[in-house]
């Protein structure tokens, strides 16, 4: 995406309209948000990236509960369209009423939706109670501009017979287990070209979740990509340092980095392998760090695949250690110029109880954001494994998915082919980062 800005007619439409209904977002939604009480609430129409046939089979299942989701009109949107079909569609006035968004879109659309202001009747405390640590994100200082429905955690594949038959019997729970595992399980033909990979990290191009995986290693290390400020903007932050003295962001990159190397013995990724999904179906990929919501393609594209999922492996440094892992937060907002406000507000309200938190997260594969519902331990192991990686992971409100993405890559391409030093390519992608938050509205 250019940075380029221009003043066309359309724009400086869409511009205004949402800069005038913004402005009055949290004094309109406070007014409308007590009274959605009845069943007087109309057709509610609502977009979201989640296929049509597992919102249906949700539907079906909640219906009997609560009959006033009869009203409620889904329309599936790919995640690629998502965005430019919103923004168009809010512009004419001919918006949903209602919108499920991921962390990934919601800041990018922060202009576009009211906010539920805090009072006396809900405040942080009231949120903080009800909902994952990693759903905070959605506080904003002057009040929550979605409401959590789902928690997609990262989590790492792992291909059982690949690492039994290297007589590993389970993957890493720590990073540094990798050095070892690294050398043992990759396969290299006599010209030195790789056959056969234990875990796919050092490259962008041919690694899905480069920049997640990134920031989750981060985390770990004790920093952060961005922060609020008390006035509610976003700052850069990665080149701040923790409480030891170093930098966070050069201890994951160092480690990130680490895999792609050649000339090293842990070398077992490079730019010649295919995606590194495909790799794992195929049996390619002893490891693949992917999210939660994943399973159902693994599944699909290769059905006999003899694999399970673990936590993400754990950082240990000075700090002593972080479980954190990184996740997407899905959750539902009301665009300002929805036509129903009243009857989106009590959707809202209705799809996100405990009781259709559970149908819901049952539907999609998912864990549910409510603390009540993760205390219970799934009988399924796979859910167990994303319940827990549910319970220790962060997110982040990304300011333009597409850009950052474009930053933290050419951070890492920059490091991998030795065109710029670790601290030197960390503090371009600060200023890039910075002037990206500048120019974000």
């Amino acid at each position: 995406m250019s940075g380029e800005v221009t003043s066309s007619p359309f724009k400086m439409i869409v511009f205004f309209t949402f800069f005038g209904f913004a402005a009055l977002g949290v004094v309109m939604f406070a007014m409308f948000k007590g009274s959605a009480t009845d069943n007087n609430y109309g057709e509610v129409s609502m977009w979201g990236t989640i296929p049509e046939e597992q919102f249906n089979s949700f539907l079906t299942q909640y219906t009997p509960i609560n009959d006033s989701v009869q009203t409620l009109q889904y329309t599936y949107i790919e995640s690629e369209a998502f965005d430019n079909s919103l923004v168009e569609a809010l512009a004419s006035g001919y918006g949903p009423d209602l919108v499920l968004l991921s962390n990934e879109q919601i800041m990018r659309h922060r202009d576009r939706m009211f906010v539920t202001p805090y009072d006396e009747n809900y405040s942080t405390r009231d949120f903080k109670d009800k909902f994952a640590e990693v759903t905070e994100s959605l506080l904003l200082p002057e009040g929550v501009i979605g409401m959590p429905v789902a928690i997609d955690p990262l989590v790492l594949y792992w291909n059982r017979t690949l690492l039994s038959i290297n007589q590993y019997p389970l993957p890493p729970s720590e990073w540094s287990q990798l050095f070892k595992m690294s050398q043992k399980i990759t396969k290299k033909s006599e010209a030195g070209n790789i056959e056969l990979s234990a875990i796919a990290l050092g490259e962008v191009s041919n690694v899905l979740h480069a920049k997640d995986i990134f920031i989750a290693m981060l985390t770990q290390a004790g920093g952060s990509i961005l922060r609020t400020n008390n006035d509610g903007l976003q700052v850069a932050t990665l080149t701040s340092k923790n409480s030891s003295g170093t930098t966070p962001a050069q201890d994951a990159l160092r480690f990130f980095t680490e895999f792609s190397n050649p000339v090293k013995s842990t070398y077992t990724w490079s730019k010649a392998q295919p995606l590194d999904r495909d790799a794992f179906t195929r049996g390619e990929l002893a490891m693949y760090i992917g999210y939660a919501s994943e399973l159902p393609l693994i599944l699909d594209q290769n059905p006999n695949l003899n694999f399970d999922v673990a936590r993400l492996p754990y950082l240990t440094n000075g700090n002593g250690e972080n479980f954190t892992t990184f996740a997407r937060v899905y959750a539902l907002a009301i665009p300002v110029v929805s036509s129903n406000p009243h009857g989106a507000s009590y959707m809202l309200d209705t799809l996100t109880t405990e009781v259709a938190s559970d149908i819901f997260s049952n539907n999609i594969g998912l864990p549910s954001p409510h603390k009540s519902l993760l205390a219970d331990e799934p009988t399924d192991s796979l859910k167990t494994t994303f319940r827990n990686s549910a319970l220790v992971a962060r997110s982040w409100l990304d300011p333009n998915p597409s850009q950052t993405s474009a930053i933290i890559n050419k951070m890492i391409e920059s490091v991998v082919s030795g065109r710029q030093r670790m601290s030197q390519a960390i503090e371009r992608a600060q200023q890039e980062l910075q002037v990206l938050l500048g120019n974000n509205y």
